[in-house]
């Protein structure tokens, strides 16, 4: 339930950031206000979702007794809640830069899009090899960690790895956890970096760069 409401609650609230703004006339103001890029892109991302934060800081209480009574071993809580939130927030940051490339057009197709996506982290397995099993790189991953450490296969360590076997990273063999974690904090700095970059311009200046490529 809290993967489902951060990812995807928050993600859709992200998505009509700033393409309310731009609906409601309003975010041709915040363009022009001292806020650095930064400032205003930082705001969004942590501000849209607040209320989804929120409802997963209320679930928190009732999740700790849950995993008391399934044995959930410290480390593996620390680490559910790491990939959680890391993961949500890769999404977020992607479903922002979908709502400042819709800019003052419908918004429904970008929903779909990111619906679709959600679907694909979360039921795709990858079962029999399937290149679509994303749900291993998705916040959903969690349910297998809770899986290992619930069922007593392992005593949750970091080093936890996919059944397939180790995750390879430059070479080196690297904990499957540490790898979604590099995976979450890449992926969320290069989604921040092109907003940055163009958030305080014109949506239609952005198209146009985006036509001549």
């Amino acid at each position: 339930m809290e993967v489902t409401i951060l990812a995807l609650g928050g993600g859709i609230y992200c998505l009509q950031s700033i393409h309310g703004e731009m609906e409601s006339n309003t975010f041709d103001y915040q363009r022009i206000t001292r806020l650095t890029p930064l400032n205003l892109v930082l705001g969004k991302l942590f501000g849209a979702p607040s209320l989804a934060y929120f409802v997963v800081l209320c679930l928190i209480p009732g999740t700790l007794v849950a995993a008391s009574f399934a044995h959930l071993s410290i480390s593996a809580l620390i680490w559910i809640y790491v990939i959680l939130f890391l993961g949500a927030l890769t999404l977020h940051a992607l479903a922002l830069s979908m709502s400042a490339l819709v800019g003052r057009s419908s918004s429904v197709g970008a929903i779909i899009l990111f619906l679709l996506l959600v679907y694909i982290l979360a039921f795709l397995e990858g079962n029999g090899g399937s290149t679509l099993g994303l749900q291993s790189i998705s916040p959903y991953f969690v349910n297998q960690i809770m899986i290992m450490d619930g069922i007593g296969l392992s005593n949750f360590r970091p080093d936890y790895a996919l059944p397939a076997g180790k995750d390879f990273l430059f070479g080196q063999a690297v904990p499957h956890t540490f790898v979604l974690v590099v995976l979450y904090l890449t992926l969320t700095a290069w989604f921040l970096f092109g907003l940055v970059r163009n958030v305080k311009r014109d949506p239609q200046q952005v198209w146009n760069r985006i036509a001549r490529w």
